[in-house]
């Protein structure tokens, strides 16, 4: 670009000077040769201008995950698993303690007075006062001597016949406490039948009070 500048201007100044020499006065008519304007290059352009690379370019955005969406679970449909109601428990009534034996008078007993226990008063409870007597009476069976405090119960001899399958023993209350009476039954002799090997244990609870 400065070349060509100053190829124009030097262009321009040599017209002028050619003008002026015509024209002074005392001038020759030599005709005068005038160079023919230089052919000034108009086709040489500026480099083209480098595109820059933008500065203002932003990074890529960040790619975001897709969030999982909760998938709700239907519950399942309701059963009837429900259970039918139980009866109502029914307690029994416990059962009252066996009554002690009343006293019935018998002949040859010191006072009168005498308790009378049979097989069926077995595990059961009888109440004595001091000087009554207690007439153990048992049957079926071949029963041994009955055990018992003797210090509380005194052994009163028997004079009287018994009948066959009948074991008695007569006992007066002595003094006041409490004694177990015990004795077992074995099976009676059975010459024609089978042989029986079972023992019955007889247990009487007895309270002697003043």
């Amino acid at each position: 670009m400065p070349n060509v500048r100053m190829i124009l201007v030097c262009t321009l100044l040599a017209g002028v000077l050619a003008g002026c020499g015509t024209n002074a006065p005392g001038a020759l008519d030599t005709p005068t040769t005038v160079a023919a304007p230089t052919a000034v290059a108009t086709d040489t352009l500026a480099p083209a201008a480098t595109a820059l690379p933008a500065t203002d370019t932003l990074p890529p955005a960040p790619t975001m995950a897709p969030r999982p969406v909760a998938t709700a679970t239907p519950a399942p449909p309701p059963t009837d698993t429900a259970l039918p109601p139980l009866p109502p428990t029914v307690t029994p009534p416990a059962a009252p303690p066996p009554a002690p034996r009343q006293t019935t008078p018998t002949p040859g007993a010191a006072n009168g007075d005498q308790v009378l226990l049979t097989n069926h008063d077995s595990n059961h409870t009888v109440t004595l006062k001091v000087g009554q007597v207690l007439s153990l009476q048992l049957r079926d069976r071949q029963w041994s001597a009955p055990v018992v405090d003797q210090t509380l119960l005194q052994v009163v001899p028997l004079n009287v016949m018994l009948p066959q399958g009948l074991s008695r023993w007569d006992y007066r209350a002595i003094a006041p406490g409490q004694t177990t009476l015990t004795t077992e039954g074995a099976c009676p002799p059975n010459p024609n039948g089978p042989t029986c090997m079972s023992i019955l244990l007889y247990k009487v609870t007895i309270v002697v009070t003043p």
